[in-house]
């Protein structure tokens, strides 16, 4: 069944400084974008970028670039991931996941995805949205081919192997994860994983009798890459099982609900709040304005941003970090 744009569209590629002189750039692996509604205001939606915790802890020197098409041409430019802030994990070092509060500020042919494709585990396992067998799909960077004059994800399809209670002994130590089988490569690391519900319609067979007929229903998002199971019953040789590790896509969500970055969403929502106060009371004329314009001393001169400058103001306020409090 055909892969929707948009999932192809939310991915970007992960490359790091090689060689002695770390001047050129190799491509290892994927990461995604997220947008999410602010709890404080419905109307403001903050956005992320995606990958694995272990990704993002094995850049080398904390150097690193994303590699993004453009949205005016056919291409791709890449960009510093150190003017990009730091990275946020998840409180249980077990859990695969790393963010950064970022979106590019340049138009690009990327577009994020929204937290709501994020289902429960509890829905997955115990509301039946999902189960095994329901088709997956992966999208990512392939190494062999990356593209030259623009980034090409590939796409990987499989389905649900396994939804386990129990952690699962990885590469990384044991962890809550779910087993899908497709074949995860070096690249795919970090890339979302998107499960396809299956749809059930009783219709009348021939001769009378109800036919129960599977199709392809709502996508949702399962979760990131973590790996992949290999077999090294040989020595000196490993062969991929074709199962792929995934991390649950609600694991992404814990990180988000950080203290810190909650707090970095309410500072953005204040400051919008009080520019937006400060602009209605100037077109209503506020008599506290009026009084104080009488004295040129007291004047309070309140500046009224432009789009630009409030929503460039308001990226600032995300890559903020708030001020630790004391112990």
């Amino acid at each position: 069944m055909r892969v929707p744009d948009s999932i192809l569209r939310c991915v970007a590629f992960i490359g790091v400084p090689k060689g002695a002189t770390k001047t050129q750039l190799e491509y290892r692996a994927t990461g995604f974008f997220l947008e999410m509604r602010s709890e404080f205001d419905s109307d403001t939606r903050f956005r992320y970028f995606v990958t694995a915790a272990h990704v993002a802890k094995n850049i080398y020197d904390g150097k690193f670039s994303i590699r993004l098409n453009s949205g005016f041409a056919f291409s791709a430019f890449e960009v510093d991931g150190e003017e990009l802030g730091e990275w946020w994990f998840h409180p249980d070092k077990s859990v695969d996941v790393a963010v950064i509060p970022w979106f590019p500020d340049e138009p690009v042919a990327h577009e994020p995805i929204p937290a709501a494709m994020i289902l429960p585990d509890n829905a997955i396992k115990q509301g039946g949205w999902l189960g095994v067998g329901d088709e997956v799909m992966i999208a990512g960077l392939f190494t062999r081919f990356r593209g030259k004059l623009r980034n090409w994800p590939i796409v990987r399809i499989g389905n649900i192997a396994m939804l386990p209670d129990e952690k699962h002994k990885t590469e990384l130590g044991e962890a809550y994860i779910y087993l899908v089988e497709a074949r995860s490569m070096g690249g795919l690391s970090g890339s979302p994983v998107f499960a396809r519900e299956t749809a059930y319609i009783d219709r009348p067979a021939y001769g009378g009798e109800t036919k129960v007929i599977a199709g392809g229903g709502v996508i949702f998002l399962l979760g990131l890459i973590h790996g992949h199971q290999d077999n090294k019953s040989r020595p000196n040789e490993t062969i991929n099982m074709g199962i792929a590790e995934v991390t649950p896509a609600e694991r992404i969500l814990e990180v988000l609900q950080r203290p810190e970055l909650v707090k970095m969403r309410k500072a953005a929502f204040d400051e919008k709040s009080q520019q937006e106060t400060a602009t209605m009371d100037m077109a209503v004329g506020n008599p506290t304005q009026k009084t104080r314009a009488k004295n040129k001393h007291d004047r309070i001169d309140i500046p009224i941003p432009t789009e630009k400058q409030f929503f460039g103001d308001l990226k600032k306020v995300m890559r903020r970090k708030p001020p630790q409090s004391e112990t």
